[in-house]
């Protein structure tokens, strides 16, 4: 009994670590056009800084049918849903959630993804001198990231993400190299 018990455990966590990462069906690599064929009244534009594209859905957007399952993630409401886009490629995704929705995803991705690859608690101090510490979780398999961080920019609120592994770094090229640009202005 004891053997079937841990087989049935090992092959719950195999198929859990072979399913690719992924969130409401957003597929990274996919292009701008892919999103706006299934979701025709997003807002996309070019922003001056970073990436070379971004798509957002608000939580006025609720009640629009095309964009409502962006919003709606696991139960929860995101009141902003970005995605970001290199090269015509979609990055990464964010969901920005109220802070009380951190135990939910938690629990949710445990569910679908099995442990977390990382945890860590970063201590954080807010300007009236608060201090508090921020919970990250992540899952991270094939070149995808899904992070989920208890406290984004502010208490009240959390942020999920799935990026591409190398995401960041592209960020931050992006990043010196607008810098540079700026700079030669001065």
């Amino acid at each position: 009994m004891r053997m079937l018990i841990l087989s049935i455990a090992l092959l719950v966590s195999a198929a859990n670590a072979a399913e690719p990462l992924t969130l409401k069906q957003l597929n990274l690599g996919d292009s701008e056009e892919v999103i706006r064929a299934a979701h025709p009244t997003i807002k996309c534009f070019s922003p001056k800084y970073g990436p070379d594209r971004l798509c957002e859905v608000f939580q006025v957007d609720r009640n629009t049918p095309d964009v409502e399952d962006l919003l709606d993630v696991g139960g929860e409401w995101s009141e902003l849903t970005s995605m970001y886009y290199f090269d015509d490629k979609l990055g990464k995704a964010t969901f920005y959630m109220g802070s009380g929705s951190f135990t939910q995803m938690i629990a949710l991705l445990r569910t679908k993804y099995g442990p977390p690859t990382s945890q860590l608690g970063v201590p954080v101090q807010n300007k009236m001198g608060a201090k508090y510490m921020n919970d990250i979780v992540r899952w991270q398999r094939g070149g995808r990231i899904i992070e989920v961080e208890h406290y984004h920019m502010r208490l009240t609120h959390m942020m999920l993400t799935l990026k591409t592994a190398d995401f960041d770094a592209k960020m931050a090229r992006r990043e010196r190299e607008e810098a540079k640009r700026d700079a030669a202005k001065l």
